[in-house]
C-alpha cells in the first residue's frame, strides 16, 4: 500500500464541515446546538453545517441526502475538517454510497467515535488517509465542556504529534446530560479517575486501529474491515451496552482471529451503564486473551465518557506498561 495520506493541519479560523452521519441534528435541544456552535467559534474556527443537517428524519431516511452533504464537505475547499453530529446505529447505510476517491484527492479527513467508527475506519482503510476517532460535535454542546476534550483535539490537528505523549485526565463524567434543559445541567457529576490501568504487561508498537466494540464487529467479513495485522487495537463501548453483550463481541473478535494478528489492546473507560468493573473485565480477558501475550491497557480517556482523547487511526503507535504510557511516533496531520 502507498503510504498514508496525512491530512493538512487545523489552524485558526480553518472550517469545520457538520455532517448527518447517523442521528440527526435535531435530537439534540437547540439551546445545546447553539452552545456547541458557539464553542467551536470561541476556540477559533469557522463552523459550516450541511444543508441537510436540520432536515426532520430518522436514522433511516434520507440517505441520499446525507450522502451528498457529506461529498459537498470533501469538495469544498473551505472545508479542512468534516466532523459527525453524533452517533446512533445506521453509520453503516453511508459505506456503500460513499466515494472514497474523492476524499483521497481532497486529502479530506474526519472525526467522530461510536457509530461513526464504521466510517472513520473504512476511510481510513480504502482512503489510505489518516482519520480521527474524537470528539463529535455533541461533545463541544454541553454547559461546561472538559479542557481535556479541548486540548488534546487541538494537539492532535493542529501540531506534530511525533513523540506525542497522551495525557490523561484526572475526573471523568457518564451522566446523561444532554437529556436535560442546558438550565438544569449545571453540575455534572464528575468522579475521580485512576488513570490508567494494566491487565498484561509488556511493550508494543503498531498502527493504531481505534473504534466502538459493536460496530468494529459488524465490520467483520466486509470489505470495510481493517487490516488488523500488526496493529494496537483501541476499542471502548456505549452506555446502552451491557457488559455481557461486551463479552459477546469481545468473544467474536477471538472468534474471528482478530486477536491473533494485534501486538496489543487499549480499552476505553467503560460507562457505569454497562455495568462493566474490574472483576468482570479481568474474568473476560482471562475468557478471551488467556492464550495470547500482547499487553493490555485500559480505563483510558476515550468513549461514552467525558473527556475524551482524539485518537489518529492509521498512525504508528507504541505502547508500555512499566511505566505505562501511549506514544505516537509519527505526525497524524502535516
Amino acid at each position: 500500500m502507498n503510504d498514508l495520506i496525512k491530512p493538512k493541519r487545523l489552524k485558526y479560523n480553518s472550517t469545520i464541515g457538520i455532517v448527518t452521519t447517523s442521528l440527526p441534528l435535531n435530537i439534540i435541544l437547540n439551546d445545546y446546538i447553539k452552545q456547541g456552535t458557539d464553542k467551536i467559534k470561541s476556540l477559533g474556527y469557522k463552523i459550516k453545517f450541511g444543508k441537510n443537517c436540520f432536515s426532520e428524519n430518522n436514522e433511516y431516511q434520507n440517505i441520499e441526502k446525507r450522502i451528498d452533504d457529506f461529498h459537498d464537505m470533501v469538495e469544498d475547499p473551505k472545508i479542512n475538517l468534516i466532523m459527525c453530529i453524533i452517533g446512533g446505529f445506521s453509520a453503516n447505510g453511508m459505506l456503500d454510497k460513499i466515494d472514497y476517491s474523492l476524499i483521497k484527492k481532497n486529502k479530506k479527513s474526519i472525526i467522530g467515535y461510536s457509530d461513526n467508527t464504521i466510517i472513520t475506519l473504512a476511510v481510513n482503510k480504502i482512503s489510505n488517509i489518516t482519520t480521527f476517532n474524537g470528539p463529535m460535535f455533541v461533545n463541544f454542546c454541553p454547559n461546561d465542556i472538559n479542557n481535556f476534550t479541548i486540548n488534546s483535539f487541538q494537539d492532535l490537528l493542529m501540531k506534530d504529534t511525533t513523540n506525542y505523549n497522551f495525557n490523561f485526565s484526572t475526573k471523568f463524567a457518564d451522566d446523561d446530560w444532554y437529556l436535560k434543559k442546558p438550565s438544569l445541567a449545571n453540575n455534572r457529576n464528575w468522579k475521580n479517575n485512576k488513570g490508567l490501568k494494566t491487565y498484561r504487561h509488556g511493550n508494543a508498537k503498531g498502527k493504531i486501529i481505534a473504534g466502538n466494540l459493536n460496530t468494529l464487529a459488524i465490520m467483520n467479513n466486509t470489505k470495510y474491515e481493517p487490516n488488523y495485522e500488526n496493529s494496537i487495537l483501541f476499542i471502548e463501548e456505549a452506555d446502552y451496552q451491557d457488559y455481557l453483550l461486551i463479552g459477546r463481541n469481545m468473544t467474536y473478535l477471538k472468534q474471528t482471529n482478530v486477536f491473533e494478528k494485534i501486538n496489543g489492546l487499549v480499552i476505553g473507560r467503560f460507562p457505569t451503564a454497562t455495568r462493566m468493573n474490574e472483576k468482570k473485565l479481568f474474568d473476560l480477558l482471562d475468557l478471551t486473551t488467556k492464550n495470547y501475550d500482547f499487553p493490555i491497557i485500559f480505563n483510558v480517556d476515550f468513549g461514552h465518557t467525558d473527556p475524551i482523547l482524539t485518537i489518529p487511526n492509521g498512525i504508528k503507535c507504541e505502547i508500555n506498561t512499566n511505566p505505562c504510557y501511549i506514544q505516537l511516533l509519527e505526525t497524524a496531520t502535516k
